[in-house]
């Protein structure tokens, strides 16, 4: 069983994808419980920046980026990371 957060992390990692998946929005959803958070605060921090985003996309002010080459930088960023911690 893991103890620290980076063995937590190495056992998340090895999940499928549904499952990590349920997992961040799980922990997402957590930070909205949090004591020291007021309820619904993030929720309501998260449709600002949905909003102010979607507006940018509408304006032309920034670029969308297609998922899968968003999806392949993240896999070529993770394994960088992982090959210099092995090191």
């Amino acid at each position: 069983m893991p103890h620290t957060p980076d063995e937590l992390l190495e056992e998340a990692l090895k999940l499928p994808a549904k499952r990590r998946a349920e997992l961040a929005e799980a922990l997402l959803s957590s930070l909205d419980q949090s004591p020291d958070a007021e309820p619904g605060v993030l929720a309501q921090e998260w449709l600002a920046e949905a909003t102010k985003r979607a507006a940018e996309i509408d304006a032309g002010v920034v670029r969308t980026i297609p998922a899968t080459e968003v999806f392949r930088a993240a896999r070529e960023e993770l394994s960088q990371l992982r090959q210099r911690t092995q090191l």
